[in-house]
């Protein structure tokens, strides 16, 4: 599994892993162990966890850095709903993010998901991402460099 598989599906509270697709949407299954279901494309939207950005001072910051964030952070998350608890965490956290444009409903389900990731045991899946990103840009490097020193032996 990759951090790729899972999703958000508008309607559906949580973050959700892809089991099949068909035709006319997704069957999917709610990461705290709910039973697989059909998700229409016609009523759901899906979005892939690792395309959703935070929005910043600058450009938007990828939501696993985020988690990687929370995760390597010695701050507890804050217990209950107070708006002002979560923010403040969440400034420690990401003190660049733009505070008019990421609201506290975002944060809480920022919260929540990474919740569900801990609990589902699937934070190894940050790294592993990161993984496969150094590794592909290792490979397209030693690509340019295979190219260069065939070019200078001609």
């Amino acid at each position: 599994m990759t951090i790729s598989e899972l999703l958000v599906v508008t309607g559906l509270s949580g973050l959700h892993l892809m089991e099949a697709k068909r035709e006319n949407g997704l069957i999917v299954r709610g990461l705290s162990g709910d039973k697989k279901r059909f998700a229409s494309s016609r009523k759901h939207m899906f979005t892939p966890l690792d395309n959703i950005t935070i929005y910043t001072d600058q450009e938007g910051l990828p939501i696993v850095d985020v988690f990687r964030r929370m995760r390597d952070s010695s701050t507890a998350i804050p217990a209950g709903g107070d708006g002002k608890a979560l923010r403040d965490y969440f400034t420690e956290i990401v003190p660049e993010h733009d505070v008019e444009r990421v609201y506290s409903s975002d944060i809480k389900k920022v919260l929540f998901w990474f919740t569900q990731l801990m609990d589902a045991d699937l934070l190894r899946l940050l790294d592993e991402d990161q993984e496969k990103v150094s590794s592909t840009d290792l490979e397209e490097t030693r690509s340019k460099e295979d190219k260069k020193s065939s070019k200078e032996n001609e």
